[in-house]
C-alpha cells in the first residue's frame, strides 16, 4: 500500500490558481526573434574579433565568464526553486514560471517554448526589464563592459560577448537535455558543441535526468544544481538552498526575501573580479 502524499509547501499560498505558460505572437514575436538574433551575431562576431586579435585573451575571458555564470546558475537556480515554494503562479517571471512547469506539469515546456524561455534568460517577455535577471546578465554584463572599454575597447567586446556566450549557452543546454528530437531541432554545430560538452564530462543528460524525481509533494528534495559543471558549486548551492529552506513559514516569502541581498552582493563581487581579471590581463597583453 502506498503512502499517503505529504502535503505541499505551496498549501500556504493565497493565490493557488495554475495558468499555461507565457507565448510570444505577432509583432511581439518578431521583436524577440529579432532581439535573439542580435544577441547571437554579437556573440559570434565578438568572440571571432577576440580570437584574430588575442586567443589568450579569448580563452581566459571565456573561461572568466564560464565561472561567472555557471555560479549565477547555481544562485539564481536556488532562488528558483524557493520562488517554487512561496510565488503564486499569477506572480511568477516567465523563466520561473516555464521552470516551474517544467519540474511538475510538463518537462517539454522549454522546447515547445523555446524563444519566450530563452529570452526570459535575459528579458522577461511578461514584465520586461525589471527582474533580478536582467540586472545580473544584461545590465551588468554591459557595465562591466562600459568598464573595461576604458582599458581597450577590444577588452569589452571580449567581456561582453564571452558572458552572453557561456549565457545562450546555459538557455539552451537545460533544454537540450530534454530533448529526444534532437537532430531536427537543433541546428548542426548547436548539436556539434552540446554533444562536445557530453563527450567531455561538462554536460550529462542522465545525471541532469536525476533532478526531476521530486514533486509538488516533496518540494524540498531538490539536489544536482548545475546543468554544467564547476567543482564546487553543488555544495555551495546546496548549503544555500538548506539554509533559506529552514526560513520557510507558510503564506510568508521569507526564504526569497532572504535570498535577494544575497544574489545582488554576488553580482557585484563577480562582476568586479570578472573586470580586474580580464583588464589586467588586458593591460599585460598590450
Amino acid at each position: 500500500m502506498n503512502a499517503p502524499l505529504r502535503p505541499s509547501l505551496r498549501d500556504g499560498l493565497a493565490d493557488p490558481r495554475t495558468r499555461p505558460p507565457h507565448r510570444l505572437d505577432g509583432l511581439r514575436r518578431l521583436v524577440f526573434l529579432a532581439d535573439y538574433g542580435a544577441i547571437h551575431v554579437f556573440v559570434a562576431l565578438g568572440l571571432a574579433h577576440t580570437a584574430a586579435w588575442s586567443p589568450v585573451v579569448l580563452v581566459v575571458a571565456l573561461a572568466l565568464a564560464y565561472v561567472v555564470e555557471n555560479v549565477l546558475f547555481g544562485l539564481s537556480h536556488v532562488g528558483l526553486h524557493a520562488s517554487f515554494v512561496e510565488t503564486p503562479e499569477a506572480e511568477m517571471t516567465t523563466i520561473t514560471h516555464h521552470s516551474f512547469i517544467h519540474h511538475y506539469r510538463n518537462i517539454r515546456v522549454y522546447h515547445q517554448t523555446w524563444l519566450e524561455s530563452r529570452m526570459a534568460y535575459f528579458v522577461c517577455p511578461r514584465v520586461g526589464l525589471r527582474t533580478l535577471t536582467s540586472v545580473a546578465f544584461v545590465a551588468a554584463p554591459l557595465a562591466s563592459a562600459a568598464v573595461l572599454s576604458v582599458v581597450d575597447w577590444r577588452l569589452a567586446v571580449a567581456g561582453l560577448s564571452s558572458l552572453w556566450a557561456a549565457h545562450c549557452l546555459q538557455a539552451v543546454c537545460h533544454e537540450w537535455v530534454h530533448h529526444d528530437q534532437r537532430a531536427s531541432f537543433y541546428w548542426a554545430p548547436t548539436r556539434w558543441l552540446l554533444s562536445g560538452l557530453e563527450r567531455v564530462g561538462l554536460l550529462s543528460t542522465a545525471q541532469h535526468r536525476r533532478r526531476h524525481r521530486h514533486h509538488l509533494h516533496s518540494l524540498d528534495a531538490v539536489h544536482d544544481w548545475l546543468d554544467l559543471r564547476l567543482p564546487g558549486v553543488e555544495g555551495l548551492a546546496a548549503g544555500v538552498w538548506r539554509r533559506v529552506l529552514a526560513l520557510h513559514v507558510p503564506g510568508e516569502r521569507r526564504m526569497t526575501t532572504a535570498l535577494i541581498p544575497f544574489f545582488r552582493m554576488y553580482v557585484t563581487v563577480a562582476y568586479a573580479l570578472f573586470i580586474v581579471a580580464l583588464g589586467g590581463l588586458g593591460l599585460a597583453v598590450g
